[in-house]
């Protein structure tokens, strides 16, 4: 199925004895009685998610040949046992000390930095050193190896989801935009109120897509997505962020918020502008986990979330220091900070807080836009997650594709500015990998030594995940130029049926509806 945008939709395989037996125990998914323009495209996405979310990627009952020490304790404590189920690692210890609790989990692939996990050879460093998994074996050794390549796995099968859902949404809602023809071919900069998440605080910043025209075979970084502190001076002096187009930036996508209370961003009925009802036939049933699922997923759909180089002002920028700074360098509680830069931003003649009102925010014609070299700034992360503020009566969903439209076309990701790449072979299209159901692995089981091998090899002294994601996707691309790949081993939707209850998006025995939250 392809999409008045260009891009193609995500659709089921051609029907094979898997998918038979898939649709025969999900009748009641296929016969939600919904317009198939909207909700076909998503029905696969749905599927593919709440699998990744369900799947064992390692289980560990005895996990005695590893430590785990917290933070900079001198104490060490023996694991007992280690899972990776989804993206939520869990690491359990012996509870002799009753100042821990005995279970640390943690998400591999949201709040974690791209530059705080280091494999080491006698240990696993993560969140930049909170938590640490010795090794006192070399049986354990190997553990910790296959740890980290299972984790990053888990990390690039999520956010290769998350791309293709942003892809669906931007063709199924992008399509509804009445100018959305204006938005894909402007040649215009991007200018508009948004949230940046700076230290895990929501800082309200004047975002500005620059796409001004480069000089003659330079490669400084004239296109540029820039975040300031207010809208009426774009100089250095306001400037948060900068991620220019010449920095190496992996991606850009749309993901659900994972604290919708910290803004007062997602409008109260996140689908009465799209009149959701409209779209389904006859009375809406509240009963029916797909479309429930379907709105409960897009309505915490509020975040882009962006994967490569993003350049911070120098610790010496300013008497305050980095980014305690940008953040006001007051004594503050945390809340205390959200409300303040949620509801107003700084006056900068004055220093005080100031009402903005969105009707009049513009920038001075008498303004110099600031264009930063790289060069000049020391101090850079490799993600940074945006959240657009709609206009009053603009759905949240059209505020994100009004948003990464221009970003995606400055970078030139996934085909932009020209055209959409929509290959699932092609590593540069947002549907790259893609499985098609009902295949949900997105490697074989042939080919996972093969790939922690390939990364070791490729990318083993990179400092940075993003780096190592870099490497899943060359190695992919290589297995999917491959004819036989076809007669390799995938997990398919008929052997979650057959393997157990793990995998709750079937019917059960009774033939009643699955509790899964997104089928």
């Amino acid at each position: 199925m392809k999409s008045v945008l260009g891009l193609k939709l995500p659709s089921f395989a051609s029907e094979t004895k898997s998918e038979k037996a898939f649709k025969k125990v999900g009748s009641s998914i296929s016969n939600a009685d919904a317009e198939g323009e909207f909700c076909e495209p998503l029905k696969p996405l749905l599927i593919l998610l709440d699998c990744q979310r369900r799947k064992s990627y390692l289980s560990w009952t005895d996990g005695k040949n590893l430590l785990l020490q917290v933070g900079s304790q001198s104490e060490v404590l023996p694991v007992t046992s280690v899972a990776l189920r989804g993206t939520e690692l869990q690491v359990v210890v012996e509870p002799d000390a009753n100042e821990y609790d005995n279970c640390v989990v943690l998400d591999v692939a949201n709040g974690v930095s791209p530059m705080s996990w280091r494999l080491e050879q006698t240990s696993l460093v993560l969140n930049g050193g909170a938590l640490t998994l010795w090794c006192r074996s070399l049986e354990a050794q190997a553990q910790l190896r296959v740890l980290y390549g299972m984790c990053m796995l888990a990390r690039f099968e999520y956010i290769s989801l998350y791309k293709a859902l942003t892809a669906t949404v931007i063709s199924t809602h992008g399509s509804r935009i009445s100018d959305i023809s204006a938005v894909l071919l402007a040649q215009h900069s991007y200018k508009d109120w948004c949230y940046i998440s700076i230290d895990g605080e929501w800082v309200k910043a004047w975002c500005h897509v620059d796409r001004s025209p480069k000089r003659p075979g330079s490669r400084d970084g004239r296109h540029q997505i820039k975040f300031y502190r207010d809208d009426k001076s774009l100089t250095a002096k306001n400037l948060l962020c900068f991620i220019p187009d010449c920095g190496e930036v992996e991606d850009l996508f749309f993901v659900e918020d994972q604290n919708p209370n910290v803004s007062k961003s997602a409008p109260i009925d996140g689908f009465g502008d799209l009149h959701f009802q409209t779209h389904v036939k006859g009375v809406r049933n509240d009963s029916d986990s797909f479309e429930s699922s379907l709105e409960a997923l897009l309505s915490r759909l509020t975040t882009l979330r962006v994967i490569g180089d993003v350049y911070w002002p120098s610790e010496g920028a300013d008497s305050s220091g980095g980014k305690t700074s940008i953040l006001g360098g007051g004594s503050l509680s945390p809340k205390k900070v959200r409300r303040n830069t949620i509801s107003s931003i700084p006056d900068p003649s004055t220093g005080s807080y100031t009402q903005h009102k969105r009707s009049i925010s513009s920038v001075s014609m008498s303004s110099s836009v600031h264009h930063p070299q790289v060069s000049d700034y020391d101090t850079k992360t490799s993600e940074i997650v945006i959240k657009p503020i709609p206009h009053s009566g603009v759905h949240h969903l059209e505020s994100l594709i009004r948003c990464a439209l221009p970003m995606m076309a400055c970078l030139s990701l996934y085909g932009r500015p020209v055209q959409f790449i929509n290959s699932r072979e092609d590593p540069n299209s947002l549907l790259f990998g893609l499985p098609r159901l009902p295949v949900v692995d997105f490697f074989a089981v042939q080919e996972i030594q093969p790939l922690f091998e390939y990364v070791a090899s490729t990318a083993g002294d990179s400092v940075s995940l993003n780096k190592t994601l870099a490497a899943y996707k060359l190695f992919l691309s290589q297995q999917l130029a491959n004819p036989h790949r076809g007669t390799r081993d995938f997990t398919t939707l008929a052997d979650m049926v057959r393997t157990g209850s793990d995998f709750s998006i079937f019917t059960d025995s009774s033939g009643s509806v699955s509790n899964s939250p997104l089928i």
